[in-house]
């Protein structure tokens, strides 16, 4: 596959799926005008290549529905693809004329890019370069960022898999069977192809351009391939394998090398590297945790696990491109599966420490692990200090501003949230009722903190379904109480295996939410960027690396660039390795 590309993959795929109501191979295949001769041949310079298309009415054709402008004076051609005709940020503005019949096959084919690949699809406000799907004569589009407003041109006919392929022409790919080793693969039988119509198969090395291949074989199932029929004179096949055999054209959806090769043209926020292979234990009750804990402006993965009946801890230090482990303390104080294990600096001096709160008497008493740089000493922060159950949810931040992190819990208070904060002086901590009754309050949300809007203070907040979506409120800090806003309503799936974390992503100062989900038994990472007052969902990958229930995910600045990644340590033959997703 290639950025302006004929969807190039890795091999040769054989998911050749055809539509569950039989179509004829013409009612697939896109024109811009199916029921017109053919139009007037010319050479056109177009991005510094001569190139043969059919002038039909003002419109340059290429290859039956590709428009072509001349002399425009963007990037070169390459090959399948030019490289300058990608849109910045993996981000699409549309637009979609309010006469157009049939509505849901533009926005069904736009969510199946979406949840194939790192690309979004906005609604136009004011954005200069969009596409606007309209009614017309046949099926059409311009390929790649042309810059202003390009046209996808719809008939009625045109389904919802037609509609896909013209909006892959739109992010820049060609069709399939152009590429420039598609002889490899392909016989083109030019005795059957209807005169005039021979140079749309034509490959770009043919006609003297050069290429950005994205993957390396022809794909027979992609929805950018040519039926073996296309423009045929006599009904005989037009493109053959080169065994002589014919192939079913498809248009249902992108293929599986077509997700691969898109997502390589257009690859998500996030780069996957390995920091750890096989770095110490690992097991499932082992707590894994993120912080910075030597100060150092990187954060590093720790985990705390039973040794004998004590807790034991191994720090896997970053220094900005992998981990090393140390232990960081030996048989320090008690363990057991119900303690609550969380990080944060909670005495101020830029070194994260590790806490734990516990049920002692039906009450919560709290130890914290103070880092020194190389270990951890503990201290008794409070004790039997407000109630203690399993359901509530016990989380960490600085809540009132003052540099020091503070323990906090949400728990069901009459079918309602309350909130306790249990405020660090910086060697204990004192406990506060910060929000009572404030919005509702069950098993299954996720609670997490972060300072969402950027003004220097941690917030609560919590995700949860909401018809099988994912709705946000968050509890925003005075410095003293919580004050409830619905931030996201009904933004992108929600399930019980998702992993939900926070962090600030794009390094703006606002920490974002962000889920990681297993996408055929691969990692999909989805992020809910705050602007201050709301979240806006974006695709930052598409199925990047494995991922299984049993990884350990958190997150935190592992390099030091002042944007947060994305971290998983997972068994592997018994010891830890660990990936991170560094954010770009």
């Amino acid at each position: 596959m290639s950025l302006f590309m004929a969807c190039e993959q890795d091999s040769v795929s054989e998911t050749e799926k055809v539509e569950n109501v039989i179509l004829t191979e013409e009612s697939l295949l896109e024109k811009a005008f199916p029921e017109e001769t053919i139009g007037e041949l010319l050479d056109i310079n177009y991005l510094g290549q001569e190139v043969t298309v059919e002038k039909i009415e003002e419109h340059y054709i290429f290859e039956g529905d590709i428009k072509m402008i001349p002399d425009t004076k963007n990037s070169i051609l390459k090959s399948t693809g030019r490289t300058q005709g990608r849109w910045p940020n993996n981000t699409v503005y549309y637009a979609i004329e309010s006469g157009l019949p049939n509505q849901a096959r533009v926005t069904d084919a736009i969510a199946h890019w979406e949840s194939n690949s790192s690309l979004r699809f906005i609604p136009r406000t004011s954005q200069s370069d969009y596409v606007y799907f309209k009614n017309g004569g046949g099926c059409s589009s311009f390929v790649g960022r042309i810059g202003g407003r390009q046209d996808i041109t719809l008939a009625n006919a045109c389904s919802t898999g037609n509609t896909i392929h013209e909006i892959g022409h739109a992010i820049g790919l060609w069709h399939e069977q152009s590429r420039k080793d598609r002889d490899q693969y392909v016989t083109i039988n030019f005795q059957n192809i209807l005169a005039g119509r021979e140079h749309n198969f034509q490959t770009y090395i043919q006609r003297g351009h050069d290429g950005d291949e994205y993957s390396a074989t022809l794909d027979f199932g992609s929805i950018m391939m040519y039926g073996p029929n296309a423009f045929s004179k006599n009904g005989q096949p037009t493109i053959m394998r080169l065994n002589g055999s014919t192939y079913s054209v498809q248009r249902t959806a992108l293929s599986a090398a077509d997700i691969a090769g898109i997502n390589r043209m257009y690859p998500g926020n996030l780069i996957l590297r390995r920091w750890a292979t096989r770095q110490g234990g690992f097991w499932d009750a082992q707590k894994w945790l993120s912080g910075d804990f030597n100060g150092d402006g990187k954060d590093d993965y720790a985990k705390v696990f039973k040794d004998g009946t004590q807790a034991s801890i191994d720090v896997h230090i970053s220094n900005s491109t992998s981990f090393t482990m140390r232990r960081w303390a030996t048989k320090q104080g008690g363990f057991w599966d119900a303690q609550k294990w969380v990080t944060g600096d909670f005495n101020g001096d830029g070194k994260d420490d590790f806490a734990k709160v516990f049920n002692d008497g039906g009450k919560a008493s709290i130890d914290v692990h103070l880092s020194t740089g190389t270990g951890f000493i503990m201290k008794r922060w409070a004790t039997k200090q407000g109630g203690y159950w399993d359901a509530q949810k016990w989380v960490t931040g600085d809540f009132n501003g003052d540099g020091k992190d503070d323990f906090a819990k949400s728990f069901k208070d009459s079918g309602k949230a309350s909130i306790d904060v249990h405020i660090s002086s910086g060697s204990s901590f004192t406990l506060r009722r910060w929000a009572t009754q404030q919005g509702g309050f069950w098993d299954a949300q996720k609670w997490m903190t972060g300072d969402f809007n950027g003004d220097g203070k941690d917030d609560f907040a919590k995700v949860f379904k909401d018809n099988n979506s994912a709705s946000i409120d968050v509890h925003l800090s005075t410095g003293a109480g919580f004050t409830m806003r619905r931030w996201a309503t009904r933004q992108g799936g929600y399930w019980d295996t998702q992993k939900w974390m926070t962090g600030d992503f794009n390094g703006d100062g606002k920490h974002d939410f962000s889920k990681a989900f297993k996408d055929n038994n691969l990692a999909t990472i989805d992020v809910h960027l705050s602007n201050g007052s709301s979240f806006g969902m974006s695709r930052w990958i598409n199925r990047q690396g494995g991922y299984w229930d049993a990884q350990k995910w958190t997150t935190g600045d592992f390099n030091g660039d002042g944007t947060d990644d994305f971290t998983k340590s997972f068994k592997d033959n018994n010891l830890a390795s660990i990936d991170v997703h560094i954010s770009k």
